[in-house]
This record gives C-alpha cells, sequence and structure tokens, in this order.
C-alpha cells in the first residue's frame, strides 16, 4: 500500500508559512500560552496519509495522530507537545473531509487552540492534495477499537509447548500475531500458578520459583526477540508511548498471591520482574486471606493481617490489587483500605451469574466509586444464569457490559477476555476475533463513545493512576 509523507517542523509563524508556501521543512521552538496554561513547544508534524483509520492519542507532553493501516500496522501522522488522554477515532467513510476533520478535532481536543487546528488541518492538506496514492472511497468502514484486555492465561501454555515466546503459539487463543491482528492495544500476561492439589501430585513441577522464573523468561524472551512489534508496559510513559510506536504492548501480571508467603520483600521482588497488576487470590487460601466460594463461611472471611497491610504496600509501589477470585469478605476489605482504584481483571455480575466467582450490584457499585474497572469475562459459566453451560455468545458479553455499565457507570467496563483460561464454543474464539466483537455490539446498540470506554480508555486510566 502506497503511502505519501510530509515532515515539517518549524517555529509557529514560520509553519504557517511553510505550509502556504509548499516548504518541507524548518526548525526552530515556538511556546504559544492560553490562559497562561498552555505551552507548546518544538512544535514537530509528520503528515501520513495512508488507508482506514485514524487514531489520536496523547499524554501530558504530547499529541500523537496515527493512522491504522488495513493491516495493522500503525503509522505515524502528526506529533506535537501538549496533550492529554488517548482517544481513537473511527472514520466511517473515507473521504478527504473525513481524514481532515479528525486532524482538526485531534488538534482541538488536545491543543484547544484554532490556529493550531487550522495549522494541522492544512498539513494534512498538503500532503494529501500532493499525494498521488489518495483517493477517495466511499466504501463503509468496519468498527475499529483497539484494547486492553486485563487477563489471559497464555504463558502458561506457552511453557507447555517448551516455546520461547509468546510470538506464534499452537492452539492457543492468544499470541504476538492473533492479538496485532485483533488490533489489540496492550495485553495483559497473568503468571498463572498451578493449583495446590495439581502441584502436591505432579513429580514435574519445579516449584513456585523456578515456575514463575521460567514464564517470566518467555515474556522477557518476548521483548527481546520481537522487539519490533512487542514491548513491555511497566509505567504510565511505556503506555502513553503504544500508540506512535506501532507496537504491541504487554503487562506482566500475576494470578494467586500464594508465592509472595506473606513476604513484602517478596512483593518487591515480583515488582522489580515487572509484575504490575496482582491478583490476591486464586480459588485457594493464601496469605492475603480466602477464595469465592458457596460456604458464607468462606465467603465472609476478609483479608488477613497481611493482605490488609499489602494493600497499601501495593499502591506505594505501583502494583495494581487484582480481586478476581477473592472473598465477599476480602473485597469489602480492599474496598475500605484501598486509596486508589482497583481491578477485577476478569469478573462479571452476579444478577446474570449465580457464580459466587462474580460480582453483585452492590460490589460493582463500590468498586466504580473507587474508580476501578471490571473486566469483562468470556467464560461460558460466568455469564449466564446457568452456569452448566457451555456456549458463549456475544448476547452474554452484551447484557453482562450493559449491565455494569446501568449499576456502576460507563467508566468501570472494561475487557478481561481470560483467553487461554477457559474452555467451551465461543463465539469470540481468540483475540484475532475482536474487532468482531466490537462491530456486534455496535450494531446492538453500544455508542462509539461506550465502546471505546470499554475497549481501552477506563482501563487506560486506572493504569495511569497506578502505574
Amino acid at each position: 500500500m502506497a503511502k505519501y509523507e510530509l515532515s515539517l517542523q518549524t517555529d509557529f509563524d514560520e509553519f504557517v508559512r511553510s505550509i502556504k508556501e509548499g516548504i518541507e521543512q524548518r526548525s526552530s521552538t515556538v511556546s504559544l500560552e492560553e490562559e497562561s496554561t498552555l505551552s507548546v513547544e518544538n512544535i514537530r508534524i509528520h503528515v501520513v496519509a495512508y488507508e482506514r483509520y485514524a487514531f489520536v492519542g496523547g499524554n501530558r507532553s504530547s499529541l500523537n495522530v496515527t493512522f491504522v493501516g488495513a493491516d495493522g500496522t500503525v503509522h505515524l501522522i502528526a506529533t506535537a507537545t501538549g496533550g492529554s488522554s488517548a482517544r481513537f477515532i473511527k472514520i466511517n467513510t473515507w473521504s478527504e473531509s473525513s481524514f481532515l476533520d479528525t486532524l482538526i478535532f485531534a488538534a482541538n481536543d488536545y491543543m484547544r487552540d484554532n490556529i493550531l487546528s487550522r495549522s494541522l488541518s492544512a498539513a494534512a492538506k498538503t500532503s494529501l492534495m500532493n499525494s498521488p496514492s489518495f483517493t477517495q472511497k466511499g466504501d463503509a468502514m468496519p468498527a475499529f477499537y483497539p484494547y486492553i484486555d486485563l487477563h489471559c492465561d497464555t504463558l502458561p501454555r506457552a511453557l507447555s509447548q517448551k516455546q520461547e515466546t509468546l510470538f506464534a503459539l499452537s492452539d492457543t487463543m492468544t499470541d504476538v500475531k492473533k492479538l496485532r491482528e485483533g488490533h489489540c492495544l496492550a495485553q495483559c500476561f497473568a503468571i498463572f500458578l498451578p493449583p495446590l492439589p495439581y502441584v502436591q501430585k505432579a513429580d514435574d513441577y519445579p516449584g513456585d520459583e523456578a515456575y514463575i522464573d521460567a514464564l517470566h523468561r518467555i515474556f522477557v524472551r518476548t521483548a527481546e526477540l520481537h522487539g519490533d512489534v512487542f514491548t513491555r508496559v511497566e509505567t504510565a510513559e511505556d503506555l502513553s508511548l503504544l500508540p506512535s510506536s506501532g507496537k504491541l504492548g504487554g503487562i506482566l501480571t500475576m494470578e494467586d498471591g500464594r508465592a509472595v508467603q506473606g513476604s513484602f520483600e517478596n512483593l518487591k521482588h515480583f515488582y522489580d520482574m515487572g509484575v504490575r497488576i496482582l491478583a490476591l487470590l486464586w480459588n485457594h487460601a493464601n496469605c492475603f486471606g480466602a477464595p469465592n466460594s458457596p460456604d458464607p463461611e468462606i465467603m465472609n472471611t476478609g483479608l488477613t493481617d497481611f493482605g490488609k497491610e499489602a494493600v497499601g504496600y501495593m499502591e506505594e509501589l505501583g502494583m495494581g490489587v487484582d480481586v478476581s477470585h477473592l472473598s465477599d469478605g476480602g473485597f469489602w476489605d480492599v474496598v475500605r483500605l484501598s486509596k486508589k482504584p482497583f481491578f477485577a481483571t476478569h469478573s462479571n455480575c452476579r444478577a446474570l451469574n449465580p457464580h459466587p466467582r462474580s460480582m453483585t450490584d452492590e460490589m460493582i457499585r463500590a468498586l466504580a466509586d473507587k474508580g476501578g474497572v471490571m473486566g469483562i469475562n468470556f467464560c461460558p459459566a460466568f455469564l449466564y444464569e446457568d452456569v452448566s453451560r457451555e456456549d458463549a455468545g456475544i448476547d452474554g458479553i452484551a447484557a453482562q457490559l450493559r449491565h455494569r455499565i446501568n449499576v456502576g457507570g460507563l467508566e468501570c467496563a472494561a475487557v478481561g477476555t481470560d483467553f487461554d483460561g477457559i474452555g467451551g464454543k465461543l463465539e469470540i474464539p481468540d483475540a484475532s476475533f475482536m474487532p468482531h466483537l466490537f462491530e456486534e455490539l455496535e450494531r446492538r446498540g453500544f455508542t462509539a463513545d461506550e465502546l471505546e470506554h470499554i475497549a481501552y480508555r477506563n482501563t487506560a486510566r486506572v493504569l495511569n493512576d497506578i502505574l
């Protein structure tokens, strides 16, 4: 696919003149203030005419406008200092005007300055009008919502296949190739600790420490050997750079805190390894507390003394607290003790699914009040009233998402597929099918704003607060 590029680096007045005169290169620095708070320095514009989609992203120091090709490859359109949170824009019908409108929106949204808006628009128009490859297209574009997935269990699958990296795996729901095909922005990869009954019987299990090191090595080697398409995300800055990099972000998490063994030193060790979200429990009691259970006594058990202290320590470190699998009593302790938003990375609504693993409406409201998010779990047993169901359709996903939005508000809804930790007949069988999910949700009445929040905005907000 051909593309035309125009790069401009200039001071503000020269920038405007250079567009009019068709000059493509200048260099300088400029300061522009609005209400004594907004400054624009080192304006640098890079415009690309390409196919299909526009992405607008930014952080506190930069504006990025990026174009995504039909193959999922991301190309930088524009950068300028002084932005805010990321936002994706879908172009429904391709035309020169829709492309320019996207850039105008970008400038208005991030810079809040009409002069810069006109300059960005002019730069785009200059590149498009001079591009021999640019043609107007009236074809409708499918839904495009790059997403952040809060949970998958793919690392253990890679280890069982004796793979060195996560790039291309056999018979898994995710790997780097599938995630990029599905337009994933960032994937949380869990170090899932095998159940204790299995560990106690398995002759070949190397022990938690060696097992964790093996999964960590696969994650690290993926970034080392496939750094052109995959990068580790450990800070808010790492997250903000993903859109303009065109790479899939990998966030290391841990499911079941038993390996912490009641030690703050161990917590710090896992943080230093790169773990940024820790699910306190799986389905067995540990040093943090008790798991979800049909037994009321277990279900009402709160956090241990160590677990209560650990919540604050994890927040100080910059490690997110995950309450999926936790007992109700433990959940309410986290609500009481937490000072930052927390995660239910892969949990559903108990009003629609009676499994004790799911969350009551009261819990959803409490999590939302704390600014937290709950990721939609695709497991059939957690979607429907009938917990014995083995099929999971988009109808169940849509109902679960709508319920949590109705109860906790739009900003608590997120994605937490649980890919490679679930089975059954799934309408979204792997990560490459995620665009189909968003397309169907849009068809079922979810607005573009709702889908943007679900796909990435809400999770990005919480990660930025924590990391």
